[in-house]
């Protein structure tokens, strides 16, 4: 992107199958891209020079059907929600490297579609799209686990995505 909003091609990178969300790392130095099509999580580093793009290898599985991705704000965790396995991936991320390593798995729901963080990184809040309703969790700030924080609340027809007003 230019000063004036316009978007420039740099180049191309080996597509994931079926991407359905991205998220960045909050030192802008590595981005996740949950591929519902191979049930993988493609992480790339990014030349924050340039702009481009690497593949970092291996991808790693999540769960079957992940859907979103999202980075704590201390870059300290990846969460994935896995639609068609009903729960959500933690990963811990690698500092050095960017690279996600598979720390545990919570059941979320039907369907669950999309995750988000509260900003004091304490709750998670997780879309049932299957069962009209949103999930709260309590996170573990040493691990990064996931634990119910209460009932599931009715969100209506399809919810989709999360989002905090602070």
């Amino acid at each position: 992107m230019d000063s004036s909003g316009a978007l420039g091609l740099l180049g191309a990178v080996p597509a994931p199958t079926n991407p359905t969300s991205i998220a960045m790392h909050p030192s802008g130095k590595f981005a996740s891209v949950a591929n519902f099509g191979s049930n993988e999580i493609a992480t790339f580093s990014i030349d924050t020079a340039t702009g481009a793009l690497t593949p970092l290898t291996p991808r790693v599985t999540s769960a079957d059907g992940p859907t979103s991705v999202v980075v704590d704000s201390q870059g300290r965790f990846a969460y994935v929600t896995n639609t068609t396995a009903g729960n959500v991936s933690v990963f811990a991320i690698d500092a050095a490297s960017g690279a996600l390593i598979p720390a545990s798995t919570v059941s979320a729901g039907t369907n669950p579609v999309a995750l988000t963080l509260d900003p004091s990184g304490r709750f998670a809040y997780v879309a049932n799209l299957g069962s009209d309703n949103l999930t709260p969790f309590a996170v573990d700030s040493t691990n990064g686990a996931l634990t119910p924080a209460g009932p599931p609340v009715n969100a209506g027809t399809g919810p989709a995505w999360v989002a905090l007003i602070k």
